[in-house]
C-alpha cells in the first residue's frame, strides 16, 4: 500500500524551495552584487551562477515532491536532498574552518545544517523499508 507523504516533510520541502528560491536568483541574476552584499571580495561570476542555478533546480525538485502524495514517488528526491546538504554542508565547513570565508558564510552552513538534519529525520523516521534502498 502506498504510504502518504507526511505534512512536516510537506512543508519542508515548501521552506526548501523558497529558500533555494530566495538565495538562487540573485547568484543567478546578479552574482557579483549578491557576492559583494555576502562579504566576498571576489567571485567568479560563471560558477556563482551555476550554483544559482544549482539551487533554483532544487528548489523546483523540492516543489514537485511537494506536489506528491506517495511517499514512495519522493523518495529520491529525499536521498538526493540528504546527499547534497551533508556534502554542501561539508564544504562550507571546510571553508569556514580552513580558507577562512567570509562570516556570513556561517549563515549557508546552518541553513544547510538544518535542512540536512530534517531530511535525515524523516528519511530514518518516515522512510518505508522500500524507500530506504539506495542500489
Amino acid at each position: 500500500m502506498d504510504k502518504p507523504v507526511p505534512d512536516g516533510m510537506k512543508n519542508t520541502f515548501l521552506v526548501h524551495a523558497v529558500v533555494c528560491l530566495v538565495l538562487g536568483l540573485p547568484f543567478l541574476l546578479a552574482p557579483d552584487v549578491f557576492a559583494c552584499v555576502l562579504g566576498f571580495a571576489t567571485v567568479e561570476p560563471v560558477s556563482a551562477r551555476g550554483l544559482g542555478a544549482a539551487l533554483l533546480a532544487l528548489g523546483v525538485s523540492s516543489w514537485l515532491a511537494l506536489i506528491e502524495p506517495i511517499w514512495q514517488r519522493v523518495a529520491i528526491v529525499l536521498k538526493m536532498e540528504i546527499a547534497y546538504t551533508i556534502l554542501g554542508g561539508l564544504a562550507l565547513l571546510y571553508e569556514l574552518l580552513v580558507v577562512g570565508a567570509p562570516p556570513s558564510t556561517w549563515f549557508f552552513f546552518i541553513v544547510i545544517a538544518i535542512f540536512a538534519a530534517l531530511w535525515l529525520l524523516y528519511y530514518f523516521s518516515e522512510a518505508p523499508a522500500e524507500a530506504k534502498k539506495w542500489v
